[in-house]
């Protein structure tokens, strides 16, 4: 590992950023971890470089593929984001270091081009100084344009080599069941596989507002109920709650209904208050319907 670098970009979610990287961390001896991120603390254990705000996913984009070359002196660079990390050290091998580019295969594409996903993914230095090249204008979203959109243009002229899909699957998953368990992963709808519940409430402690209100939120407690870990899913509702209004009692029973499953509703409010909960929401349904009545020609 003395040849990788282990990074994270990352101005908005920084704790959650060096949750991700000591992680990694503890489970294997990389030549170094940077965080490269604005406005946050120098810290003991691994080496913080500021760089401009990044406000938006594109701008984030952009400065992967087009700056962090500059940052990264090793002949890799493990990139992470902050739900995603080594969850299984043991499945390293060097075999991933052949190939330029390894993130998790996309499930919801079809065609030959399904490595990979760029949230935990391993990119060597020759891909990062390829992607400077004039004609790679599009960098958003960055994994897209570089495994997808340019992948001919960047195999044809640097010969980069992309990981097939068995060695992908080796590495990491996001959208996909892997079939055994890989290097790393990607998404915080996964984590209910990769928080054991003595760690879940300090994790769930950090994440923001944003994080909270956002549909992988919502899909990551349901993948905690499912997994039987119903105590754990019902502090992610709660939180969730919280998110979508800092008095429940003021959130309208529309927006609660699609904040949180009625199973879940009913454990938080009570029976008493759940029934009110359904009167209300009725109320609020019918009212709706008999506005749409009016406006029908």
């Amino acid at each position: 590992m003395k040849s990788i670098t282990l990074c994270c970009v990352d101005c908005v979610n920084q704790p959650l950023a060096v949750r991700a990287l000591r992680l990694s961390m503890s489970a294997l001896p990389f030549a170094e971890t940077l965080l490269l991120t604005s406005g946050f603390h120098d810290l003991p254990d691994l080496r913080v470089e500021r760089i401009p705000p990044l406000q938006s996913h594109a701008e984030y984009s952009h400065f992967v593929a087009k700056t962090l070359v500059d940052h990264v002196h090793t002949s890799h660079v493990l990139l992470v984001q902050w739900d995603g990390y080594v969850i299984n050290p043991s499945a390293w091998t060097d075999e991933f270091l052949q190939y330029d580019y390894i993130g998790a295969t996309w499930e919801f594409q079809k065609d030959a081009y399904r490595v990979g996903n760029g949230g935990f993914s391993l990119r060597s230095k020759r891909l990062l100084e390829a992607l400077r090249d004039p004609e790679i204008v599009e960098t958003h979203p960055e994994d897209v344009v570089i495994c997808r959109q340019y992948r001919p243009l960047l195999e044809q002229r640097y010969g980069i080599r992309f990981a097939p899909e068995a060695v992908a699957e080796r590495f990491s998953f996001e959208s996909t069941t892997p079939k055994s368990v890989p290097f790393g992963f990607h998404a915080l709808y996964n984590m209910g596989t990769c928080v054991k519940h003595e760690e879940f409430h300090d994790f769930l402690a950090l994440l923001t507002p944003d994080i909270l209100r956002s549909s992988q939120c919502l899909q990551f407690a349901k993948n905690l109920l499912a997994k039987g870990r119903r105590e754990d899913a019902v502090a992610v509702f709660r939180r969730r709650l919280q998110a979508f209004s800092e008095n429940a009692s003021t959130l309208s029973p529309l927006r609660l209904a699609n904040a949180l499953p009625a199973r879940v509703i009913a454990a938080i409010l009570g029976e008493s208050g759940f029934i009110l909960f359904l009167r209300s929401t009725f109320r609020r349904l019918t009212r709706i319907r008999g506005f749409i009545r009016r406006s029908e020609p």
